[in-house]
């Protein structure tokens, strides 16, 4: 249990980390190109939400191509092994769906709180 606090602690602290670099560069942006703070947050959130949900999808299509298989059965690994590796990548790509999709959403209602 004290491991999974550790990870948990590690994931909101890089979440925090980009969410104030994010709002930092958005706010040089806005007032150098004099555009609204409010829309530039917003935009930059469904960016990172789009980029997310794309990372997943491109992961899941690549998974289930023909040729993508074909090319790693002619390795000397096993089945298992491959299996087990494509788990592994398609859980590393829904963790990093969910941590910009979390950040994005984070990113557009500060756009809707935040007034400069």
């Amino acid at each position: 249990m004290k491991i999974f606090f550790q990870n948990l602690l590690k994931i909101l602290l890089k979440m925090a980390l980009l969410i104030l670099i994010t709002i930092l560069i958005c706010f040089i942006i806005s007032s150098f190109k004099h555009y609204n703070f409010n829309n530039t947050l917003m935009f930059t959130g469904l960016g990172y939400m789009l980029i997310g949900v794309l990372s997943s999808i491109g992961s899941a299509s690549s998974i289930g191509n023909f040729k993508y298989i074909q090319s790693r059965s002619s390795k000397d690994s096993s089945s298992f092994e491959d299996t087990k590796e494509d788990f592994r990548l398609k859980d590393s790509s829904l963790n990093f769906m969910a941590f910009m999709s979390i950040s994005g959403f984070i990113i557009i209602m500060l756009s809707y709180t935040i007034t400069i």
